[in-house]
């Protein structure tokens, strides 16, 4: 069950998201936003994609004579995961939803520099 440490390869990525807001650099920025999606790849590759896979071997496990042997312990593989498993599933929602946010303020952003003529190439001299 040690695999379920794999979840720690996203914390990085939350805590490089801490300093950038910290130091006042703008979601929509791209070093923000390729952040955001790493953090959001990792998270779902590494806390998301492992929950089936671990309560499929607690599963076939429940079945072998290791399971009688344990006794009592078999409750820390209930106890302890539901909860974090419940967790990380809302965590993930909220970055997906932060994700989709900050994508449509890029798109509001490029669009609506596009439509007012204020980037940097479209900019006309009047004389």
């Amino acid at each position: 069950m040690a695999y379920r440490l794999m979840a720690e390869f996203s914390t990085p990525f939350v805590n490089q998201r801490v300093f950038l807001e910290r130091l006042g650099i703008p979601k929509t920025s791209k070093i923000a936003f390729f952040n955001g999606l790493a953090l959001a790849g990792s998270f779902c590759l590494c806390r998301i994609m492992t929950i089936p896979v671990y309560w499929l071997v607690v599963y076939n496990f429940s079945f072998s004579t290791e399971w009688v042997a344990l006794g009592r312990g078999t409750y820390c593989l209930f106890v302890f995961p539901i909860p974090l498993d419940t967790l990380n599933l809302l965590w993930f929602y909220k970055i997906v939803r932060g994700a989709l946010k900050v994508l449509n303020l890029r798109n509001e952003e490029k669009t609506g520099d596009k439509l007012n003529g204020d980037s940097v190439g479209n900019v006309e001299k009047l004389d």
